[in-house]
Parts: C-alpha cells; sequence; structure tokens
C-alpha cells in the first residue's frame, strides 16, 4: 500500500557529539578492574547486605565491581592472608552466592554483573583499609597496580553522521 504520508522515524534524533559541542568522550581503564575502597564492616555470607560485626574486624569493598557473566577473574589482596569472600549480584544488584576463596582465581555465575568482596584476619584482628586489591581478567595473576581510569575528549569539526542508504 503506498502512502504520501511521512513518518518522522529520524525526528528529533541527533548525531553522536551533537549534544556535546561536537565532543565525544572515550573511557578506559588499565588492567585493575577493582575501583572501590575497603571500608570496615562486613557482608552477610548468605544476603550478600551489608552487616556490622562487634566481635571480629572485617574490611569488605564499599561499592559494586562491575564483572562480566562467566568469566573466569584473578583476585588478590596484600593485606587479606585469610583469603577472600566473593560475592556475586545479579544486573539488579540481587545477591546471587558467595564463595570464600582461598586461590587466587574464580569464576561468575551465568547472570553474575557485579561483585563485592570481604576479608578479615582471624589471627591477629588486625584490619588494614588500605590493603591492596588487583581484580583482572584471567587465570593468571600479576603484580599489583592501583586502579586508573583514563578519559579522553576528543573534538569533532562536525558531529558524526550515519551513512547513506545502499553505502
Amino acid at each position: 500500500v503506498a502512502t504520501d504520508k511521512e513518518f518522522g522515524y529520524f525526528e528529533g534524533m541527533k548525531s553522536v557529539g551533537e549534544c556535546e559541542d561536537n565532543k565525544i568522550e572515550i573511557l578506559s581503564h588499565n588492567k585493575n578492574l577493582f575501583s572501590s575502597e575497603m571500608v570496615i564492616g562486613s557482608l552477610d555470607i548468605n544476603t550478600g547486605l551489608e552487616k556490622e560485626h562487634i566481635n571480629e574486624k572485617q574490611i569488605r569493598t564499599k561499592d559494586f565491581t562491575r564483572v562480566k557473566p562467566t568469566t573466569t577473574y584473578s583476585v588478590s589482596c596484600d593485606l587479606c592472608p585469610s583469603g577472600l569472600v566473593i560475592h556475586q549480584y545479579d544486573k539488579d544488584y540481587k545477591h546471587l552466592k558467595s564463595d570464600v576463596v582461598s586461590k587466587t582465581v574464580f569464576i561468575t555465575d551465568t547472570y553474575c554483573e557485579y561483585v563485592k568482596f570481604r576479608s578479615f584476619n582471624a589471627d591477629s584482628n588486625i584490619v588494614n583499609e588500605n590493603a591492596k586489591l588487583l581484580l583482572e581478567e584471567g587465570n593468571i595473576p600479576t603484580d599489583y597496580i592501583a586502579h586508573k581510569l583514563n578519559k579522553k575528549e576528543i573534538s569533532l569539526n562536525e558531529p558524526l553522521r550515519g551513512l547513506p542508504n545502499g553505502v
């Protein structure tokens, strides 16, 4: 059926950079995916919710760290001699499971999108919020480097445009 009516499918759409004064930003990071900090406290082994401990001192990550589902990661923490408990969460931050990890390698669950960690030093009851945690993709742990986010801004002469039909 032919019609003379125009459809406004592209009406109001803007090209990349058009709303940003013809600039685009590119974000990247180094190998250390852990961008949070360690704080005094704990995470419940069954629910993954934050909780405080009176009898034992524990440290936990303050924020969620984004990860990929069914992916192998290596993790190390210089001041976590008792190992780590890894809490896995789905895209809606619902707790999926917790694993005690004495090794440095773990695989995320099929629906895992975020992780949090907790640790404690049962021997000396010493808590150090400045623990250096390294989380990286792969099964071979490497030397610690601090997480670093890189931001690059690119100026464009004009907004990026789509290719014409047939190209």
